[in-house]
């Protein structure tokens, strides 16, 4: 899974690692516009610890629960183009989440999957929280980030009942205990 979505820059002597829904499209502009990617684009785990363990490394960690709403309305109500085999029978937000609570990460899409197993066994130097993305503009490869992708929808807390509220919890149990640590303990973490 690392493998698709870490992304080296020999210039800056860092390491993106992109997490769908995440600005991904909008630090891709940015970061292409400032040269940041190298020929070999993407690499994984393995090759980072081995072949750039002093580089920097950084990602956008986002609230789990705005999210699912952000991938449930690009993958499902707005594109219709792709729907993995395993959520095509979901007509609804709520199908969406029953389904998801029931299937493991590695059988999910990537805009499913969650947060923190893009990070896991990385030593990620800092992960910056989605709610403040002009915080990357303290990275030399980020000046400012353009909005890409976004969708017009309702807020996402008006997606959930108690019953969806609690399913999410539990499944996407990490990936809330790290956002609320860097929601709480300053606007971005270093881990």
């Amino acid at each position: 899974m690392v493998r698709e979505f870490c992304f080296p820059s020999k210039k800056y002597k860092m390491i993106w690692v992109a997490i769908p829904k995440n600005a991904s499209k909008s630090i891709v502009c940015e970061l292409k516009r400032n040269d940041f990617f190298i020929a070999s684009d993407c690499i994984d785990a393995i090759a980072i610890n081995v072949y750039y363990p002093s580089y920097y490394k950084f990602t956008v960690i986002r609230n789990p629960y705005d999210r699912l709403v952000s991938a449930y309305t690009h993958c499902i109500v707005e594109e219709n183009i792709y729907i993995p085999p395993n959520l095509e029978h979901v007509t609804s937000f709520e199908s969406l989440v029953e389904t998801l609570y029931k299937i493991p990460d590695y059988d999910l899409d990537m805009h499913f999957i969650s947060q923190v197993t893009f990070i896991w066994n990385l030593n990620i130097d800092k992960v910056y929280n989605f709610d403040n993305l002009n915080e990357l503009s303290e990275l030399p490869c980020i000046n400012t980030l353009p909005h890409i992708n976004s969708s017009d929808r309702k807020p996402y807390k008006e997606y959930y009942t108690k019953k969806l509220t609690k399913l999410v919890n539990k499944r996407y149990k990490k990936d809330l205990e790290l956002y609320n640590q860097i929601k709480h303990d300053s606007t971005s973490i270093t881990m």
